[in-house]
């Protein structure tokens, strides 16, 4: 008899972060780093962006991935998540510690460029928002996937929010990437929603 082969989640975890830190520190290196402390904030702030990438792209075919991957491939899409709420955390904590104030983690309403240019900050809300979603998603029903839909509006704001003032996307390489990656996500997602199921024919 054959052995099965499936995918050794473990392993799947370890390429996919480390091909993720792998573009963090090329990142940094095509951009400069000032000093440590500034080097930690921006490359937790690329990392959770590059998760959150991820793991929301995959989850508009998490079916057709489990399909041909297995199940195996559910822990490295949830390691995706916390990786990036772990990004996030850890980018918003540090400059809260830099500034002194704990107002960075509130979303600023001041006018459409300053809620936009701190989007991280309700980026950061609302993935934490759709993770719990699928956590409870059994309490919650079938509603849970129009919740988790949020995640997307969390990447555009974090999209938002590295344009315009983010440090790392001062270079014209990444702002490219960032909008590809954007426009890639909002079309998958249009497509997604628009492709209407089958209709199954009456038997007779």
């Amino acid at each position: 008899m054959q052995k099965s082969s499936k995918p050794n989640p473990i392993v799947m975890t370890m390429a996919s972060l480390g091909a993720a830190l792998l573009l963090v520190l090329l990142a940094l290196l095509l951009t400069g780093v000032p000093d440590a402390n500034r080097g930690v904030i921006r490359a937790a702030g690329l990392l959770a962006y590059l998760c959150v990438f991820m793991a929301s792209l995959a989850s508009m075919f998490m079916r057709e991935i489990v399909k041909r991957v297995g199940q195996p491939f559910m822990k490295v899409h949830h390691t995706w998540v916390i990786a990036g709420l772990v990004g996030m955390v850890v980018h918003t904590t540090l400059m809260a510690w830099r500034s002194g104030s704990l107002s960075v983690y509130l979303p600023r309403f001041d006018s459409l460029q300053v809620f936009l240019s701190n989007g991280g900050r309700p980026a950061l809300l609302l993935f934490a928002l759709t993770a719990l979603t699928a956590v409870f998603r059994a309490a919650i029903g079938k509603n849970w996937r129009v919740l988790h839909w949020l995640n997307y509006l969390a990447f555009l704001l974090a999209t938002a929010h590295a344009w315009l003032i983010g440090t790392s996307f001062e270079s014209w390489v990444l702002k490219v990437l960032g909008a590809i990656m954007a426009v890639a996500l909002v079309a998958v997602f249009i497509l997604k929603r628009a492709r209407k199921p089958k209709s199954k024919k009456v038997k007779r």
